[in-house]
């Protein structure tokens, strides 16, 4: 772009400093660890690090900084010295209209849809235990297929009815805390009024139902959750424990060869309806997508 004198409009979301420290700077500041901290990994390193803080972020006259908040632009100018005027914020638009209440055809056909993601090529949607897909190796394909999680191996799970989906819809990675969820599951099962509730409801489930891939330098992560939803439903009662799943769609929902199946495939908005809550643990968020859109 500076060769070509090409203008350029960078849209920042996380800058690697936000919540990222290096070794040598944690000390002196005694500052705890955060979940950026691996992009200093080389920061020692004066010849490889130097680079990237030249470059990130770049500063020219036909470069324009588009960011997320204020405050990013605050320290754009102040502490990388870049000119006000090529300083912006983009501002966050909801179509309210696609996060619409759905009405009951429409919420059963995309429980059904996901049934059948999570089905794959199964005649029936069944349910695995964690040491099985563990010894599958489950990240071990290219595109690795959707799952659905249980306490044991159940051969047949009806996804569609009474199902309570808890909904966080983001990647799979380190910073969202997906195993805030397994937590407050463990409560709610503790809690006397909901636990009676739900064994006098016998086809009642809960579903923790996560929408994102595995995000880059996170498989030991996304194993680590898979061991410990094994131990959280390990620990429900016996006469709950087979009716507690771990729905893992790996953006399933947008593969071509699964949308092409439908007349009205289902969408992220979608799944924000047919959700009972939606939860949001991460330690930190740039924008905090779904707050919004489960607010529409």
């Amino acid at each position: 772009s500076e060769q070509l004198r090409m203008p350029v409009i960078a849209n920042n979301h996380d800058f690697y400093w936000e919540g990222g420290r290096s070794r040598v700077a944690r000390e002196r500041e005694g500052s705890p660890a955060g979940p950026r901290d691996h992009f200093f990994t080389n920061a020692h390193l004066g010849e490889v690090f130097s680079v990237i803080q030249m470059i990130y972020p770049w500063v020219a006259r036909t470069w324009i900084s588009a960011n997320l908040s204020r405050i990013q632009s605050f320290q754009l100018v102040r502490r990388f010295g870049h000119n006000p005027a090529n300083v912006a914020e983009l501002g966050t638009a909801v179509d309210t209209a696609l996060f619409a209440p759905l009405n009951r055809p429409r919420r059963v056909e995309v429980l059904r849809q996901l049934s059948i993601l999570l089905t794959g090529s199964r005649k029936r949607l069944g349910a695995n235990s964690v040491a099985a897909v563990l010894r599958q190796n489950p990240l071990a394909a290219d595109r690795p297929q959707p799952l659905l999680l249980a306490a044991r191996e159940i051969k047949n799970v009806d996804f569609v009815r009474d199902n309570m989906i808890l909904l966080q819809p983001t990647r799979i990675i380190k910073r969202k805390k997906i195993e805030t969820n397994f937590r407050v599951i463990s409560r709610l099962f503790s809690d006397a009024e909901f636990i009676n509730a739900f064994r006098n409801t016998p086809n009642l489930k809960v579903t923790l139902l996560i929408t994102g891939p595995v995000a880059d330098e996170n498989d030991r992560y996304f194993l680590r959750l898979l061991r410990d939803f094994d131990t959280c439903v390990s620990r429900l009662p016996g006469s709950v424990r087979d009716r507690v799943f771990f729905a893992l769609l790996l953006s399933g929902i947008d593969y071509p060869d699964f949308r092409k199946q439908f007349d009205q495939p289902c969408t992220i908005a979608d799944l924000y309806g047919v959700a009972s809550l939606v939860v949001l643990p991460s330690e930190t968020e740039g924008r905090g997508l779904p707050i919004i859109e489960a607010a529409t």
